[in-house]
């Protein structure tokens, strides 16, 4: 019976044993695979443009016929920086009035050096667009450059089939596009100081009515950004929120928020107004993730 048992015990053992190998097998197979799955893959490649915030924008009040936009180059490819698979760079010119259609996009220039300062006189921008001229510029048009790399294989990456991660944050490797927009000088004297805060709207009704003194600072690097330490009245307090800044664009005395973050992705929807003369600021504010929508008034003290 001792020797039946041991017996058992050794077959037991031994499929334990095969099993083991199997799955060891298994698993080298696997590894094999992907890593020939990984190393078949096309990479494609990026070029990041660092804009000189000096030449990021148009001056209504400069004279038009000496302003240039201007920015750096820098490409990015399975090699690294050099940009040896990369064949060119296609930059398109677009352009959006206030009030307006976007035009069709023109081929603006072509560029075999990936590491260069590219530099466009704004009046040949200008030029390319049918119809347009520099008299025709107003407050909040803007410019945009796209940019399509084109591979040394002939593949090609855009806006379109790039994902925003690669080329359109920043801290990506790459550059989808770069706004331009045309933009009077900014009264900083005007608009920094301390303010009042107080929501007067809001599709929430415990938004309504909230307050806080903030400040808004100057922040640059472009000569029209503030930062504004809360846009929230501090309405998400009770939910465990805390402030919430926002920076603004001051564009010829109409006040734009850029994104930010509160309990959500937080937006700019339209219609804010500056008032110089009696130092109120008025936003109109969405908040993505629960849907909610307020109008927030700040006054100078």
């Amino acid at each position: 019976m001792l020797t039946k048992i041991k017996n058992l015990e050794m077959k037991i053992f031994q499929i334990k044993y095969i099993a083991f190998l199997c799955i060891l097998i298994g698993i080298g197979a696997c590894e094999t695979d992907v890593e020939t799955a990984l190393e078949t893959v096309e990479r494609g490649g990026t070029v990041k443009a660092t804009v000189d915030p000096e030449h990021s924008s148009i001056n209504l009040l400069a004279d038009i016929e000496t302003l240039t936009v201007e920015f750096d180059l820098q490409p990015f490819d399975a090699n690294g920086n050099d940009g040896d698979l990369i064949d060119r760079l296609e930059i398109s010119l677009q352009f959006t009035p206030n009030e307006g259609a976007t035009t069709t996009p023109v081929i603006i220039s072509t560029e075999t050096d990936l590491n260069t300062r590219i530099v466009y006189q704004v009046t040949d921008m200008v030029d390319l667009v049918e119809g347009l001229t520099t008299d025709d510029l107003g407050p909040s048009d803007v410019f945009t450059l796209s940019f399509n790399v084109v591979m040394t294989d002939g593949r090609e990456f855009g806006p379109a089939n790039t994902a925003a991660a690669i080329c359109g944050t920043a801290g990506s490797n790459g550059t989808c596009t770069i706004n331009v927009p045309v933009i009077c000088p900014s009264n900083t004297e005007e608009f920094v100081g301390s303010y009042s805060s107080e929501i007067t709207a809001s599709n929430f009704a415990g938004f309504i009515g909230n307050t806080n003194d903030v400040t808004i600072t100057f922040s640059g690097p472009e000569p029209f950004r503030y930062t504004i330490s809360d846009i929230s009245a501090l309405s998400y307090a009770p939910f465990g929120g805390t402030e919430y800044p926002g920076d603004i664009f001051d564009i010829c005395g109409v006040p734009q928020m850029q994104p930010t973050t509160t309990f959500g992705q937080t937006t700019d929807i339209g219609g804010g107004t500056w008032d110089p003369v009696n130092g109120v600021l008025t936003l109109n504010v969405f908040e993505a993730f629960n849907g909610l929508s307020w109008t927030i008034v700040f006054t100078k003290k």
